[in-house]
């Protein structure tokens, strides 16, 4: 197996397993019923029942994640050919450029909210 596939397969499984381990550590202690409430989120989640565009309660939140991910998509796949990493130090209009678009992004893309606890936002 190609190394690109298999460090892409490494990756998903690990943001995977990192998902499903956040659903019980926002849950309650093992023997409440929180807990076993999880058990029936994850199950709900895996079994797609009932899944459809129109229940989806905040589709900005997933067309945000979805521009999010392919632009960084963009970027590592285009990196050995453009080189990203060496041009920027070496143009400074470039870097500013980037840096620009990075706050740029930062503002459209973030979360600003000031009484959200910090672990909710992931």
């Amino acid at each position: 197996m190609p190394k690109f596939i298999s460090g892409a397969i490494a990756v998903i499984t690990v943001y995977t397993l990192t998902n499903i381990a956040w659903i019980y550590f926002r849950s309650g202690s093992l023997g409440d019923s929180s807990f076993k409430t999880a058990n029936q989120l994850l199950g709900n989640i895996l079994s797609f029942e009932d899944f459809t565009w129109n229940g989806v309660f905040n589709k900005f939140q997933i067309i945000k994640g979805v521009i999010v991910i392919a632009i960084l998509l963009i970027v590592e796949i285009s990196n050995p050919r453009f080189h990203w990493n060496q041009t920027q130090v070496f143009k400074p209009v470039l870097r500013v450029a980037l840096f620009a678009g990075l706050i740029w992004l930062i503002a459209l893309f973030g979360t600003f909210s000031s009484n959200s606890f910090i672990y909710f936002q992931f």
